[in-house]
């Protein structure tokens, strides 16, 4: 399978229905497309649909595309689309990698990851990447501080 190698997700151990998954389709159907579902024990779904309303904040017509889109697509068309998709998120990572060692070596540590679309760079030297932002955003470099993902800084 895709994930081969990866570690399960907490979703696919959850036992005690505990868990609950927020996706959206935006990263693997279509960028821009802004719609989101969530998995969760059914008494929680249930209750969330309750207190959002049929559309949860997402216009009528994009759920209407999407659903009719999944339609056609069928489950094989979907497991081929969704293939094209990480082939072309694996070779946006290699070119990134690529850069990262011809650019960043001795400045920056990183691992290649093992799934996903982002790759994590340690700045080496550089208390918070944050204190960058504004040079590196001038420099047209797509970042985003470490610290935003932090409750703590």
């Amino acid at each position: 399978t895709e994930r081969a190698g990866l570690p399960p997700s907490f979703l696919s151990v959850d036992t005690d229905g505990r868990v609950v998954r927020c996706d959206t389709f935006s990263k693997w159907v279509s960028p821009g497309l802004r719609c989101g579902f969530v998995t969760a024990p059914r008494p929680l779904i249930v209750k969330l649909a309750q207190g959002a309303g049929p559309s949860l904040g997402v216009s009528s017509p994009v759920q209407v595309f999407l659903v009719e889109m999944l339609r056609r697509w069928g489950p094989a068309g979907l497991h081929r689309h969704v293939q094209r998709v990480q082939a072309a998120y694996r070779r946006r990572c290699a070119v990134a990698l690529t850069a990262a060692a011809e650019h960043l070596s001795g400045l920056a540590r990183w691992e290649a990851p093992r799934g996903g679309m982002f790759l994590w760079l340690e700045l080496l030297g550089v208390r918070s990447s944050a204190d960058l932002l504004d040079e590196m955003t001038r420099e047209r470099v797509c970042v985003v501080p470490g610290a935003f993902f932090s409750a703590h800084e």
